[in-house]
């Protein structure tokens, strides 16, 4: 990357999403105690996630067309990758409890906000082809005619 930033957005949700994959949860019943403790360990690196990418939107302008590009990419991997693992820790038990279901819920309303940020960068540079007046007319007329059968 060309930029003085180097957002890894894959490499920032590594840590969070590692934290709940390498927890064996879906082979074997876990006590009360390892879900308490594994949900506290998710809890701890989900606030650091969401603090981290909420962070880096004023650095989200800095970027050039590539690279907002690959990071959007990027972050359309990462969001899907954690819907797979709620969906999964859903099955399983692992996030009975409310706190659990905000946290995802701030996660992805944090990560949306920063795909939105990315879309715009991307697209406002494109660009924008005028409908010819011809075709506009063709339109114009073929919903005169629908609309007065439809009158009749």
């Amino acid at each position: 990357m060309s930029s003085t930033l180097n957002i890894n957005i894959i490499q920032i949700s590594a840590a969070l999403t590692g934290i709940l994959q390498s927890e064996n949860l879906h082979e074997i019943p876990a006590p009360s105690y390892y879900k308490e403790k594994t949900n506290s360990d998710f809890f701890k690196k989900a606030d650091v996630f969401i603090l981290a990418v909420e962070g880096s939107y004023k650095y989200l302008d800095n970027l050039n067309l590539e690279e907002s590009k690959e990071l959007l990419t990027d972050t359309k991997g990462v969001i899907d990758e954690f819907y797979q693992l709620e969906e999964s820790l859903n099955e399983v038990g692992s996030i009975e409890n409310e706190i659990s279901k905000i946290k995802f819920k701030h996660i992805y309303k944090t990560l949306y906000k920063f795909e939105n940020i990315l879309h715009k960068n991307v697209f406002k540079n494109v660009e924008i082809i005028k409908t010819p007046s011809d075709v506009l007319d063709g339109i114009s007329k073929t919903n005169r005619r629908t609309l007065s059968k439809l009158i009749k």
